[in-house]
């Protein structure tokens, strides 16, 4: 027997067969590798509650975006002041709508459901299955499957905030194709970090003109008619500012270099459309951070329309960043958040105070108070009813103030609140964002909402010490912005 047949013959001591000479233990190896291999992967695509994850080293070291990318520029859905806004890049032949993109168009020709979301948002951090790092963070990933689909979405986080990228119902015969370019556009990601525009009105060569001024003026009113055929689409009533008084430079450079257009001036701007039948001004504004919805009403709107070269009003506007063009409606407006600027005497108001908070108001306002909610109004308040069965207060809204002190106990941080609050006031698909100002020394949210219904503003305040949370509902008032929000500047915790 040659030496190779005697080095394979069995042994006839039976306790040397369990014995592992080097290439036994070689092949011992390798067999526990394919075990756990076929165990991870059977776990993996066959786990009761059908957890789908890609074991695929190219989904992971997808190639970066090529030069004919387009860029997204946006913000998670839960914040409109520039906090959470980021860039991504996708691929041309992809079709963005809004903040949503569809595959090679293949949603308007044949239905195709597979979607991916650019920048759904929220606080905290969804579970996740597994890790990927890429240039701006660490992105989380979690997969679900089916049969015919699969979906799911990575999150990157920074600053308490969470940016959600989702994938909706990739077929499962393209899904590694599908998931390999979301990879790929997930790894073009960049944070944008927030610019204060409620600073001084500067320019500069990244970001443009923004910030904010306050100017001294009176209104016009234009009619403009839309020819037949032209781009625009119907006539309006539109509101102009014109300026008699600004001590900015910058802001009247800005007016100078952008003199010519339907909404900008060398000596005015534009406010939006008068829509008698709403009794408001209305405009829409563009921004980097998406778009915002100026309404003016009640006695601001008044004073406004009311004004002359004689006797002018004073106007504090903001700028927005914005980097990209796009065509404007007939009722836009390069600014927004409007607001009038005049002395608010204090001097004479009373002071409502309870066990949770404090707030000052004008003597002549009517006050409602309980323990967790106060009514405030400058029109008699109507009596209340209670709802025996949802357990809530009835009330007329018509122009009031209410503050609410009440939320579900597993709420614990400010972020957790305003995404609460948000969910329960979104209506019919309307998303309520929040934007962070300041008024006096409160730091507050500020939002937007039912405007097709009515004028309604909400703020939110916490109590960064004692962790409270205090959200504030102003319905339809007839008051100056200005005045509700002085009121709302003496607003104090007690406890």
């Amino acid at each position: 027997m040659d030496e190779l047949s005697k080095s394979l013959a069995p042994s006839p001591e039976p306790h040397k067969q369990f014995l592992l000479t080097p290439p036994k233990l070689i092949s011992a190896v390798i067999l526990l590798i394919v075990a756990v291999y076929t165990s991870i992967s059977f776990y993996q695509n066959w786990w009761p509650w059908n957890v789908y994850i890609v074991v695929d080293p190219a989904y992971t070291t997808a190639p970066s975006a090529t030069p004919e990318w387009k860029t997204f520029i946006g913000e998670t859905v839960y914040t409109n002041d520039g906090s959470t806004s980021f860039s991504i890049m996708y691929p041309p032949d992809w079709k963005l709508i809004d903040n949503t993109l569809y595959p090679f168009g293949e949603n308007e020709d044949k239905g195709i459901e597979t979607r991916i979301i650019l920048g759904a948002g929220g606080h905290g951090a969804p579970e996740h299955q597994r890790e990927v790092v890429f240039p701006s963070g660490t992105a989380r990933y979690y997969w679900q499957a089916s049969d015919e689909w699969v979906s799911g979405y990575a999150t990157f986080e920074k600053n308490n905030a969470t940016y959600i990228f989702e994938v909706r119902s990739m077929p499962s015969d393209k899904s590694l194709e599908y998931e390999r370019i979301f990879n790929q556009i997930l790894s073009t990601f960049k944070f944008i970090e927030p610019i204060d525009e409620s600073g001084p009105f500067q320019c500069d060569e990244k970001n443009g003109c923004y910030g904010t001024v306050n100017v001294t003026g009176y209104t016009k009113i234009e009619h403009r008619v839309c020819p037949p055929d032209s781009p625009c689409g119907t006539d309006v009533d539109y509101v102009l500012f014109y300026i008699t008084k600004v001590d900015d430079q910058n802001f009247s450079d800005y007016l100078k270099e952008g003199s010519g257009n339907a909404f900008l001036n060398q000596g005015s701007f534009g406010l939006g459309c008068y829509q008698q039948d709403s009794s408001r001004i209305y405009s829409v504004n563009f921004s980097d951070k998406g778009t915002a919805q100026n309404i003016i009403t009640g006695s601001d709107m008044e004073k406004l329309l009311k004004s002359t070269e004689q006797n002018p009003v004073s106007l504090q506007a903001t700028k927005a960043v914005f980097s990209a063009g796009r065509g404007a409606p007939e009722c836009y407006s390069y600014f927004r958040n409007f607001q009038l600027v005049e002395p608010v005497d204090a001097s004479t108001w009373k002071t409502y105070r309870n066990e949770l908070f404090e707030v000052k108001y004008p003597a002549n306002w009517h006050k409602e108070g309980f323990t967790e909610q106060l009514f405030l109004s400058n029109e008699k308040i109507m009596e209340q009813q209670q709802d025996l069965i949802a357990g809530q207060i009835l009330m007329d809204f018509t122009k009031k103030i209410i503050f609410a002190n009440y939320y579900p106990a597993e709420i614990k941080d400010f972020q957790s609140y305003l995404t609460w609050w948000i969910e329960q006031t979104s209506v019919d698909g309307r998303q309520v964002y929040f934007t962070k100002i300041k008024l006096g020394e409160i730091e507050a949210y500020k939002a937007n909402y039912f405007e097709d219904v009515d004028n309604v503003t909400a703020y939110a305040i916490n109590e960064k010490n004692q962790g409270d949370f205090m959200f504030i509902v102003v319905y339809g008032s007839k008051q100056s912005a200005q005045l509700v929000e002085k009121i709302i500047s003496t607003f104090k915790f007690t406890k």
